[in-house]
């Protein structure tokens, strides 16, 4: 599940659909004319199918559809996961409706990937950020897309910090102090309202058990530090190391419940401003395990 939401009534609209189809459709991604972005299914690096509304038109719906059910590869029997089959975009007039013609024809898709061609989602950083110094875990897959977390930005909470050993973690999500929420992967399991101590659990069974929730109250706190660890995914789609743990730190010390396997010393760290004007921190996420594989500081350039 992904959550995207779109400010129709204050003016932002899709103008542009990108798809890519293997076996049914495995790839959507549409584009706002606020140079926002979503991406649905897996990514790839094969090519693509880019889809803009004509001249004088705008882009009003999509037109899908898919079966109830699909066979598997290599398999006979039949799986009630419905997997999209086709995919069109439905254009009508823009005149008499309450939208404008987007005032560019064109649709720079590329110019909302990073420099290895990941999709920045929600949308990119502001132009003058840069990835600097050691990038922890996978550093490019195809199948990933780029978030960042904005270290100016007061947080209220940040959930899905499930710390575990054995298996894939998931990805966690930030309710900035705004109230709006930013998806770095989506949580593993669902998490009760129960409040219990902060700590890194040892047994996969620990960590389902208790909410990893970090709560930074009504006031909100700015991230300062965040110590970063390495590992290995549990999963085939990975051979090479990726990010294994994250620790989030406020400016005033106070740390957060830790993410992933965090056992021992921290690999790097990366932390506010300094020599190199770290503003920021750079996040790949598997689209497959919904996960973040890969840091890297962003500092201004």
């Amino acid at each position: 599940m992904k959550f995207f939401p779109i400010d129709g009534k204050g003016g932002e609209q899709v103008i542009g659909v990108e798809t890519f189809k293997r076996n049914g459709f495995s790839y959507l991604r549409l584009v706002t004319n606020y140079r926002r972005q979503v991406v649905f299914g897996t990514e790839t690096d094969l090519p693509s199918a880019t889809h803009t509304a004509k001249p004088g038109c705008i882009i009003a719906g999509l037109f899908v559809s898919y079966p109830v059910k699909w066979p598997e590869i290599g398999h006979s029997q039949l799986t009630l996961h419905p997997r999209l089959l086709s995919v069109s975009v439905v254009s009508i007039p823009a005149e008499g409706t309450d939208h404008q013609t987007p005032a560019e024809a064109r649709v720079d898709f590329d110019a909302l990937k990073d420099s290895d061609g990941n999709c920045w989602e929600p949308c990119p950083p502001p132009p003058n950020w840069i990835a600097v110094g050691t990038a922890i875990g996978q550093n490019s897959h195809s199948e990933c897309i780029a978030t960042f977390i904005d270290f100016s930005r007061p947080i209220a909470r940040i959930y899905g910090l499930l710390a575990a050993t054995n298996w894939s973690d998931g990805g966690f999500v930030i309710r900035f102090a705004d109230g709006e929420r930013q998806f770095h992967g989506y949580p593993e399991i669902d998490f009760s309202n129960e409040s219990q101590d902060t700590g890194h659990a040892i047994l996969d069974e620990e960590a389902i058990s208790r909410e990893m929730v970090w709560e930074l109250g009504k006031e909100s706190k700015k991230i300062n530090k965040v110590d970063l660890w390495m590992g290995r995914s549990p999963k085939k789609w990975s051979k090479h190391p990726i990010l294994g743990g994250i620790e989030f730190y406020a400016e005033d010390g106070i740390s957060s419940r830790r993410w992933g396997n965090c056992d021992g010393k921290p690999i790097y760290s990366v932390e506010k401003g300094g020599k190199a004007k770290v503003v920021g921190l750079k996040l790949l996420v598997n689209l497959t395990e919904d996960c973040p594989i890969a840091a890297q500081a962003l500092a201004l350039e």
